[in-house]
């Protein structure tokens, strides 16, 4: 087919039957989006956003378009608050359960925006005690401690409020630098733990590391695992820092099932982790969290 005069047309060789949408519509909305911020069009832009979100609730681009939101609201009027009420309103992001979480951080670091501090301070103090992953509970530590080095170097009324975990606001900005170094660390290197249900005990062929209960600790809690053969073991506790706080096991043991309890009297309230050394090796890490 020739199209005459051939400068004067623009062919998009997909065809569309009438009464539906091109199944690119979402893709294609996104890219104009993003090219609408580059070029300055940032009310352009956001409404080609929320177009995503409100008429292809099944898209792909939904959960890049509600963290792109955020972005623009930095660059362009700064209504936070319109845009946590905007968000609040949208009932299919809350359907899904991971477009859930991922709105409902935008919403909280929109708090943090509006330097409602003490509002997503109790926020990730809530993912710590209540993480959906392993790797959420490290990235609310972190997330934690960089909101009140925010608080910290402002004026705003909250800065002298002290949440559930005193211990992770940072003395300095230096200390908060160099903990979220630690914990992105650790992040990756127990990545392959984060995939893992909590309920189900980490097994290797010598030993199952079960998750400690109750979890929450408010008193005491029972640790179990089990070893296949005659082994010394190890089960330490650490804190979020990687300082030993707490050694329960330290001797050879027969196979079979065993199990610990662990007074968390002398502990702060906070995130803590526990491993079990088989012979030298560590070959289980859990998580713990004390409050009281």
């Amino acid at each position: 087919m020739v199209l005459i005069p051939s400068l004067k047309y623009y062919w998009d060789p997909v065809w569309v039957p009438s009464g539906h949408k091109s199944v690119q519509d979402d893709k294609q909305l996104f890219y104009a989006a993003k090219q609408a911020i580059q070029s300055g069009n940032y009310n352009e832009a956001e409404e080609k956003f929320k177009e995503i979100i409100e008429n292809h609730p099944e898209s792909k681009y939904v959960q890049a378009s509600v963290k792109e939101l955020l972005v623009l609201k930095r660059i362009y009027d700064q209504d936070f608050e319109g845009l946590q009420n905007y968000l609040d309103s949208i009932p299919t992001l809350w359907e899904d359960e991971i477009t859930a979480n991922v709105t409902d951080h935008v919403i909280n670091w929109c708090n943090i925006e509006k330097e409602d501090y003490v509002a997503a301070i109790i926020w990730f103090e809530d993912q710590i005690e209540n993480p959906n992953s392993y790797a959420d509970s490290i990235c609310a530590i972190i997330d934690l401690g960089y909101t009140y080095t925010l608080m910290d170097t402002t004026s705003n009324k909250s800065s002298g409020f002290i949440g559930n975990y005193p211990q992770y606001r940072p003395v300095s900005r230096e200390a908060y630098e160099k903990n979220r170094e630690y914990l992105v660390d650790l992040l990756f290197r127990k990545k392959s733990h984060s995939n893992k249900e909590e309920s189900e005990p980490l097994q290797s062929a010598t030993f199952n590391l079960h998750q400690n209960y109750p979890n929450p600790v408010r008193e005491t809690t029972t640790i179990k695992y089990t070893i296949s053969q005659q082994s010394h073991i190890i089960l330490k506790v650490y804190n979020t820092f990687g300082s030993m706080v707490k050694t329960l096991v330290n001797e050879t043991q027969g196979e079979g099932e065993k199990q610990v309890t662990f007074n968390i009297q002398n502990l702060s309230n906070g995130l803590y982790y526990y491993s079990l050394q088989v012979d030298g090796e560590i070959i289980g890490v859990r998580k713990m969290v004390v409050l009281k």
